[in-house]
């Protein structure tokens, strides 16, 4: 009786203190982030978190394109077997000119699972970039930042070009992490103001000079 009262002190304890660091440090973010995340029995931000977000469903176009599938398609490696296997890899698609070369599943995962994309979109950003580019809605990749978000006129911000956020050299102090629950990128994941969160980074070192992996490059 004894060690199960002290037991549901310490719960209380760990509780008191978690909600009191929280709202004196203003990372509300961490609810749900505990609510989505510890209170399910995870440790971090997973590919079917869509299950516990709100969602958009984008409708299809009328006018569809068709993949041309290989009828024989190859085998994998041992070694390439090997690899994906301690990646932990899901899913596996290989396109060639507009003809699907290979396609596999792993797991529970199959061509119908919906999850998350999480970094593929930056390879997406990049090519919009080079579209405004075409398009002439941007000059040049070397425009400062500024000339599009004004935020970026203060904290030194205003030396960073279109080109240091593509190439990840912004010099932001962003800790980019999925395990740390006081990490921006948890911050920018479980919370509600993204937009004000990446515009309003410091910027810690010159632009340009060091590769960074941040994802507030690319927000």
């Amino acid at each position: 009786m004894v060690i199960i009262r002290k037991t549901l002190y310490m719960v209380l304890a760990i509780f008191v203190f978690t909600n009191l660091f929280i709202l004196l440090s203003g990372k509300t973010y961490l609810y749900n982030g505990i609510l989505k995340t510890y209170l399910v029995g995870k440790t971090g931000p997973g590919i079917y978190d869509l299950d516990v977000f709100p969602t958009n469903t984008i409708e299809k176009s009328n006018e569809r394109f068709s993949w041309r599938v290989f009828a024989a398609q190859p085998s994998l490696s041992q070694e390439n077997e090997n690899f994906h296997q301690m990646m932990k890899t899901k899913a596996f698609l290989v396109i060639k000119d507009d003809n699907i070369v290979y396609e596999k599943y792993w797991e529970n995962h199959s061509i119908e699972t919906v999850s998350n994309s999480f970094s593929m979109a930056k390879t997406i950003v990049s090519l919009l970039l080079g579209i405004a580019l075409e398009e002439g809605k941007i000059k040049s990749i070397d425009e400062k930042v500024s000339n599009y978000l004004p935020s970026f006129h203060r904290n030194s911000r205003n030396q960073i070009s279109i080109r240091h956020l593509l190439t990840m050299s912004g010099g932001f102090d962003w800790e980019e992490s999925g395990i740390n629950p006081l990490s921006e990128t948890a911050e920018a994941y479980y919370g509600t103001n993204l937009k004000r969160l990446v515009t309003t980074q410091r910027v810690v070192e010159n632009p340009g000079k060091v590769f960074h992996y941040q994802s507030d490059n690319t927000q």
